[in-house]
């Protein structure tokens, strides 16, 4: 009878410790993918350097934007989101502007790398800069990245906060990475009267497939159920799971012109999710292929080409009438 007993506690206790064993790896990826600081793991960790691979010439380039960027007069600025978190912007008021860019930066990145080296072209050709830090990164408030799911509405709110500041003056929303799915996401939003259209450079689709690619890429667990699971913790965790929303949703509803731009290099996120996304979208559309770019870096790799056809962008929907 003792050894029954002893038995079924042995079992129940190797149960539980299954049991919290489990819990324990779920918290922990789902750190490594959407928490505010990651846990510091090499095999997964991606180094800045690692998106100059084969494009390393450009370092310099960046860096100098950096520079500019922080040595240029600006303003900073912040909202509180629709959670309550805190938002931090950088303002750049360009003389006699003609319209106002708002910046979103990608994943566990910032808005002096994403942004540096486009910023000063668009700020001398009369573009206020509003360069966003994403929640949960940098000065910005927030204990989870979401992937677009909750910066969708971020973006909404920045929108209307430029508008309300530069009243009529046409509003362009441009993203990188995460910043390109964050600006699709919210299109399908109310936004602004004033916002003339979206720029998506090298954007996924979902957060679950990003997620499982990176995963796929980066550890040598198989992802398939693992990356289910960690979306149904997240669910829990940070009130948002990798099936919540996705561009293609956005897409199906978004009414505004919409430049898509992505390097044919790029093995981060795949050029094929930017081409989903073009495929999907149903309002006025461009796209735009950099031959040779890796991540994020189809603006310097065609730069001329890139440049000319952002210009053409502008001037063609800057007095077009306003969106509704």
């Amino acid at each position: 009878m003792k050894q029954k007993k002893s038995a079924k506690i042995i079992a129940a206790a190797g149960t539980l410790a299954t049991a919290a064993g489990a819990i324990w790896g779920l918290n922990f990826l789902h750190k490594l993918a959407a928490a505010r600081k990651a846990p510091d793991l090499k095999m997964l960790k991606i180094e800045e350097s690692d998106f100059f691979l084969g494009n390393e010439q450009f370092i310099d380039e960046v860096n100098a934007g950096k520079q500019w960027l922080r040595e240029t007069t600006h303003e900073d600025v912040s909202i509180t989101s629709f959670d309550g978190f805190k938002l931090v912007g950088h303002l750049y008021l360009s003389d006699n502007a003609k319209r106002t860019v708002i910046m979103f930066h990608g994943f566990r990145s910032n808005w002096l790398r994403d942004f540096g080296f486009a910023a000063r072209e668009f700020y001398e050709v009369g573009c206020n800069l509003l360069i966003i830090e994403q929640r949960a990164h940098g000065n910005s408030e927030g204990n989870y990245i979401t992937y677009g799911v909750f910066e969708r509405f971020d973006c909404r709110d920045w929108a209307q906060y430029a508008a309300e500041r530069f009243g009529s003056l046409p509003i362009y929303l441009d993203g990188i990475s995460m910043g390109a799915a964050t600006v699709l996401m919210a299109s399908a939003l109310p936004l602004p009267d004033t916002v003339k259209g979206i720029i998506a450079d090298c954007g996924y689709t979902t957060p679950k497939a990003i997620i499982s690619r990176v995963f796929q890429q980066k550890s040598p667990i198989p992802s398939k159920g693992i990356v289910s699971a960690v979306s149904a913790y997240s669910k829990f965790a940070a009130g948002f799971d990798f099936d919540d929303y996705s561009t293609l949703d956005a897409m199906k509803e978004n009414t505004r012109p919409v430049f898509f731009a992505h390097g044919d290099a790029d093995d981060f996120v795949p050029m094929e999710m930017t081409l989903e996304n073009y495929e999907a979208c149903t309002a006025p559309k461009t796209l735009f292929i950099a031959h040779g770019a890796t991540h994020g870096l189809s603006y310097l790799v065609q730069h001329d080409a890139y440049y000319n056809e952002i210009m053409e962008f502008f001037e063609k929907y800057d007095n077009a009438p306003n969106c509704k």
